[in-house]
């Protein structure tokens, strides 16, 4: 047995270090507490992780003419995840067909139900053409410059449900709104083209709070409009937050859309401004929620504070910060009622759908399944693409036991050989 060196103190016991660590940002962000963590958008963050790894998949498989791909190239895609993707396919049976060419090769395809939901969400998106290039063209208006990197309006594309290819499609398809200006690459200069605004619309640049504040009457004593403020019950305002709060609705709004170029920002007329800014973002959403890492990146564009995170959690009767995961996420709360949205548009009422065959009954481990993992090993290799055909359910156990049993061979003549 090995002796310690006499010099060197002995190792603390692994659940010593796990006690000993940093927490992470609770004590350096006011606010930032396991008090106020609210289950209900927990929750949402946890269901949203398998949705996301399904949805991975599936814009995989739409890349391809035929929508279908093989498990070998589905290796060479991704090869840190690769086990991820076989995973899913056995997880959701109602969302993922396998098929099998002559060569008895497996390959990845929609279930028919799947299938006629993507062909909607296409169609969907082609419907929804005209409200990406009117959010496009609020996104740049309430920049300073009226103009934003296009690789960072990227970030923002499926929260916003902008196509694919947005820069290309509807920034020429309306040159009357945009421009594309090539900057001159400099010392300091961020990478990628500069999106410009050619146009402005007044009518535009109304906020959503604005239109919800006057339909309802929700205006402070200067005829301004208010937040509505979404105070969890397990949090007990004390009278100094209440007037706190009081105070901050009846500060000045200014409007995220106007000229703050020679505006202070060190005021806390300009901080509403700014939670303005992050709440008409946040509006525009399909889901009312981003994640935050997407808000950093516009903070020069935007003037938006250095500590944007302290500022977003100081205000937490408007928004809520889970840190689940390694990533923050951001929620509206006047928009949510529990873990439901409280209008839900066309995006969200697809994406049920598409949980409800995701959250189908999972089949018991099969041959079929055991294959999954094996047979992309054995045929990694081959890039000939064939004629695609679905795996019968009659003759379904007879060929995938013909091919363990190959595989059987195969590992028995391994053997021997070595």
């Amino acid at each position: 047995m090995a002796r310690a060196h006499p010099c060197r103190p002995p190792p603390f016991p692994p659940l010593l270090l796990l006690l000993l660590r940093p927490r992470f940002f609770s004590a350096n962000i006011p606010g930032m507490t396991r008090k106020r963590k609210e289950k209900d958008y927990e929750r949402l963050v946890d269901l949203e992780k398998p949705y996301k790894k399904m949805m991975a998949l599936k814009d995989l498989l739409l890349k391809e003419p035929e929508n279908v791909l093989s498990l070998a190239e589905l290796d060479r895609c991704r090869s840190p995840s690769r086990d991820r993707f076989r995973s899913i396919i056995v997880k959701h049976p109602g969302f993922f067909k396998l098929y099998k060419d002559e060569d008895q090769n497996l390959w990845c395809g929609f279930q028919p139900h799947a299938q006629l939901l993507v062909e909607r969400e296409q169609a969907l998106r082609r419907r929804y053409e005209s409200i990406s290039v009117q959010n496009l063209r609020k996104l740049l208006m309430m920049s300073v410059n009226r103009r934003l990197r296009v690789p960072k309006i990227a970030q923002l594309r499926k929260d916003l449900g902008f196509p694919v290819d947005f820069h290309s499609r509807l920034v020429y398809s309306y040159p009357q709104y945009f421009r594309v200006v090539e900057e001159p690459k400099c010392n300091g200069n961020e990478d990628g083209p500069l999106l410009e605004l050619t146009s402005w619309d007044p009518s535009l640049a109304i906020t959503s709070l604005e239109v919800r504040a006057r339909e309802r009457g929700e205006l402070n004593s200067e005829g301004e409009p208010m937040f509505k403020m979404c105070v969890s019950q397990s949090l007990k305002l004390s009278e100094k937050q209440q007037e706190g709060m009081a105070r901050f609705q009846e500060r000045p709004f200014i409007s995220p859309y106007a000229d703050t170029k020679d505006f202070n920002a060190n005021t806390l007329e300009f901080e509403k401004r700014q939670v303005a800014l992050v709440h008409e973002i946040l509006s525009m959403t399909l889901e009312k929620k981003i994640l935050f890492d997407y808000l950093t990146h516009f903070r020069k564009e935007y003037r938006l504070p250095q500590n944007l995170l302290a500022m977003v959690i100081r205000h937490h009767s408007i928004f809520y910060v889970s840190r689940k995961g390694g990533r923050f996420v951001v929620f509206l709360k006047e928009a949510y009622d529990g873990t439901n949205l409280v209008h839900k548009n066309e995006w969200i009422l697809l994406k049920e759908e598409y949980a409800g065959l995701m959250d189908g009954k999972k089949p018991p481990r099969s041959e079929e399944n055991r294959f999954i993992e094996r047979s992309t090993c054995l045929h990694k290799n081959n890039n000939n693409v064939a004629t695609t055909g679905v795996l019968s359910d009659e003759d379904e156990g007879a060929e995938l036991h013909a091919l363990v049993g190959l595989l059987k061979n195969i590992k028995e003549e391994d053997v021997d050989h070595h």
